[in-house]
């Protein structure tokens, strides 16, 4: 299958997937092919369905502190050659009345790397300016990602956009470590229970007291 084939083929499901009524009726901004090279340009994109039980559903949630995602998640992983260079989310959602879809770039250290609104179907002037999705740039999953506690500023005349964009985001992110969940360092741990590596400590003769073995203090064994 060619390249120019795939990409048109990405770009037919994206639009059928995504937009949906969106592409109707509202303001639409960029086709989400368009998008996902502003996330990630010169990668190759493969999308993955992604089933959750209820319990994931439930986890998610709990995380996030939002209201649970679907049943079926859909990721476009972007890929440099053989290696991941980040994910790509869409999720469409309704703002006041009515709604918008957007897209939330992830990077490989589960951080969001790029908000962007693909069609908005709300009156413009209840969308923030873009530079105010800046804000979301290499922002992980924490308390930071909050218009009350957090670092997100507020937008006059866009508060439900500002929550809903901001709810997605988060609900996004917790998805995504769900499905994709980091790989730390194993520790191995011995019979013993201690890790490897871990030296015991020199048994002093005469006890368990920092003594010498003539009797006196111990010297001294580290720097000041």
């Amino acid at each position: 299958m060619t390249d120019s084939f795939m990409n048109m083929f990405l770009r037919l499901c994206l639009v059928a997937t995504c937009t949906g009524g969106l592409a109707a009726q509202g303001k639409v901004f960029m086709e989400p092919s368009e998008a996902l090279e502003l996330a990630f340009p010169k990668c190759k994109f493969e999308r993955k369905t992604h089933v959750l039980t209820a319990a994931a559903q439930a986890d998610i949630q709990k995380r996030s502190g939002q209201k649970p995602p679907r049943s079926v998640m859909y990721v476009y992983e972007a890929r440099k050659g053989k290696e991941i260079a980040g994910y790509v989310y869409f999720d469409r959602h309704r703002v006041r009345s009515k709604k918008e879809l957007i897209m939330v770039a992830v990077d490989t250290k589960a951080r969001a790397s790029r908000v962007e609104v693909i069609a908005f179907e709300e009156p413009i002037d209840y969308m923030p300016r873009g530079i105010w999705y800046d804000q979301f740039k290499l922002i992980p999953l924490c308390n930071d990602l909050s218009v009350k506690t957090g670092a997100i500023k507020p937008v006059a005349g866009c508060t439900l956009t500002v929550h809903a964009t901001v709810d997605t985001t988060r609900r996004i992110l917790a998805s995504h470590s769900h499905i994709y969940p980091s790989k730390g360092p194993v520790v191995k741990e011995p019979r013993g229970g201690k890790p490897e590596g871990e030296k015991k400590k020199p048994q002093v003769p005469g006890g368990g007291d920092k003594k010498s073995a003539a009797g006196g203090p111990a010297a001294p064994t580290g720097t000041r």
